[in-house]
């Protein structure tokens, strides 16, 4: 009726009744999600019009100033109608979209 694995396992079963596979199975999961959120995002899908390099920093720069400003004026939903990070298609847009949110 009980296998050999089942019967190692329920020696090992700890007071909460869990496995030692199954806490190192959690432990792993845990680990690997923590790395995941960890890691730094790509952000040069955000401003894509942007060559990498001064150009898409400096745009960077420009977005992240204009959010502080919002957060302070308590204005961050008329940022994000904005869209500044995604909408325009070119320099010339994005520099209209910042003169309207400033």
């Amino acid at each position: 009726m009980f296998t050999a694995r089942s019967e190692k396992n329920k020696r090992q079963r700890t007071s909460c009744g869990e496995t030692n596979n199954s806490v190192t199975n959690k432990r792993r999961r845990t680990r690997n999600k923590e790395a995941d959120l960890d890691s730094r995002r790509v952000t040069e899908k955000y401003i894509w019009w942007a060559d990498p390099g001064k150009e898409y920093n400096e745009a960077k720069e420009v977005v992240n100033s204009l959010y502080l400003d919002s957060l302070s004026y308590g204005i961050v939903d008329k940022f994000y109608e904005k869209n500044l990070f995604d909408a325009p298609n070119n320099r010339r847009e994005f520099k209209l979209q910042e003169k309207a949110l400033r």
